[in-house]
């Protein structure tokens, strides 16, 4: 999954991704939100998360958000 506010940049992470046929882009999100309704509905191996794309989201740092993505994901996940 993709998960950063700027759309060029999701769609040039995925261009590059696509070159790889053994890797699948399965979900994108623009913000914090759309990141935990897209883990929820979307089962996926790694999360590449724009901690910078917190700086819109009613205050919270790109720490907040990547706490907020790994809680319900439980204490396996590894973060990067």
């Amino acid at each position: 999954m993709l998960a950063d506010d700027h759309v060029l940049m999701r769609e040039g992470l995925k261009q590059i991704f696509n070159l790889d046929k053994q890797l699948t882009v399965v979900a994108e999100a623009g913000n914090g939100e759309e990141v935990l309704t897209a883990l929820a509905q979307t089962e996926c191996d790694i999360l590449l998360l724009d901690l910078s794309m917190a700086r819109h989201q009613r205050n919270r740092d790109g720490a907040q958000n990547c706490q907020r993505v790994a809680a319900p994901a439980g204490a396996g996940l590894e973060h990067v």
